[in-house]
């Protein structure tokens, strides 16, 4: 029997492959560039460590390349873990099941009765325990 995950394995993969790229990346920055970095607080921020961080010289775009590979290849790990968990609850051919990150709870619940409205009960309750939204309300 194929692993109904097999996809979102592979994707997790991949984002691992290009965090321990990041961290050469990382360090190979760390080396050029002088210890000239700076953190002010952003009152316009109002969650967790509100900060900007200026460097004494500008980050590669090889980095937030990487960082983008990352973030894409854990969201479709996401995504196709939602496909599996449908078919898996007996939906033939679902349409709407990705993962509903949202800006708010209220978009959050918008999200995941339209986009991830394909996914059984039980696994919409457990995202909701995930609150993946930034503001809370």
């Amino acid at each position: 029997m194929k692993d109904p995950l097999e996809s979102s394995r592979r994707m997790i993969a991949q984002a691992r492959k290009h965090i321990l790229d990041l961290d050469k990346q990382i360090k190979i920055f760390n080396e050029a560039v002088p210890e000239t970095v700076t953190a002010e607080a952003d009152p316009q921020i109002e969650h967790k460590q509100p900060y900007h961080i200026k460097f004494a010289k500008v980050v590669p775009s090889s980095l937030a390349e990487t960082v983008s590979d990352i973030a894409g290849n854990l969201r479709a790990a996401l995504d196709q873990a939602g496909y599996a968990v449908a078919v898996a609850s007996g939906k033939a051919v679902p349409k709407y099941c990705a993962f509903p990150f949202a800006g708010s709870a209220t978009e959050f619940e918008n999200a995941l009765n339209g986009r991830a409205k394909d996914l059984p009960q039980q696994i919409r309750a457990l995202l909701r325990a995930f609150k993946p939204y930034m503001r809370r309300e």
